[in-house]
């Protein structure tokens, strides 16, 4: 299958530059604890950048469901805002269990990532409707 094939290849690709990375750092610090600490924060970035990507597919379910609620009468509403809710934390469940599963500190930084993320946007939200109630 091709689509394996290329995943194989970038999987390669990855690991070795990674064990070119992790070995420039060995070489240099002449100890293994500083390769440790790259090896997590390398982790820990790709936390931080899953959890800014599931964020951001969360906030655009949020603003598509919200667009499609104001269409419909409110029992109809309160279902389908119930049905984007789940589905959203659904996702996220998943991405976390994912994330859980490569390392822990993937799963640490996309966790405050995305804790982060919404209590900026909450915030970003409720100054720009004081603001507006201001006008």
């Amino acid at each position: 299958n091709n689509a394996e094939s290329l995943e194989t290849i970038c999987q390669i690709f990855y690991a070795v530059a990674i064990g070119f990375l992790l070995a420039a750092v060995l070489y240099v610090g002449e100890s293994l604890i500083p390769c440790i600490i790259t090896h997590s924060m390398l982790n820990a970035l790709i936390g931080v950048a899953a959890g800014m990507l599931l964020s951001i597919i969360r906030f655009k379910m949020l603003d598509s469901s919200i667009k499609k609620i104001t269409e419909y009468d409110p029992d109809a509403a309160k279902k389908l805002g119930m049905g984007g809710y789940i589905t959203r934390y659904v996702l996220t469940a998943i991405c976390l269990i994912v994330a859980i599963l490569y390392s822990l500190e993937t799963f640490v930084a996309m966790f405050v990532t995305v804790i982060l993320t919404t209590q900026i946007a909450a915030r970003t939200v409720k100054v720009s409707d004081e603001e507006g109630g201001k006008n």
